[in-house]
């Protein structure tokens, strides 16, 4: 029987993380929710905590959002709650 494994540990598994996840100058997550006024998914912050800002194949680069401006946490604010 194979292990309930999450996404994120499926992931690890064939692409592992860098030694030292890049985080550059970013807000902790708890002042990151604060200004941006919503929490990001669980899966979300389990990923950047473990991967940091990365790209896979050159090609999709996913940035750490905490070293977003004010302003830029508003717009992605307003975008989320629709």
């Amino acid at each position: 029987m194979t292990p309930d494994l999450s996404a994120l540990d499926r992931l690890t598994a064939l692409v592992p993380p860098p030694a030292t996840p890049r985080h550059r100058d970013a807000l902790s997550w708890d002042e990151f929710f604060a200004v941006l006024g919503i929490r990001l998914p669980a899966d979300y912050v389990a990923f950047m905590d473990r991967y940091g800002e990365c790209q896979f194949a050159n090609w999709l680069g996913i940035a750490d959002p905490r070293r977003d401006t004010p302003e830029e946490c508003d717009f992605l604010a307003r975008r989320m709650k629709g």
